[in-house]
């Protein structure tokens, strides 16, 4: 939904958002392995990443 500006709330309604960021928060043992697939997701749909 990140192309289309908006998100899915659990009732099922779209919310329109404007996000300039990320967060990815974990501790857990697969964080990088996470982190790493977010990444390779949004950059396989043309989506630019860049750390400021």
């Amino acid at each position: 939904m990140i192309k289309e500006k908006k998100v899915m709330t659990p009732e099922g309604k779209e919310i329109p958002i404007q996000a300039d960021t990320i967060c990815i928060h974990g501790d857990g043992p697969r964080a990088v392995e996470f982190a790493e697939l977010i990444f390779q997701s949004l950059t396989a749909e043309g989506i630019s990443i860049s750390a400021t």
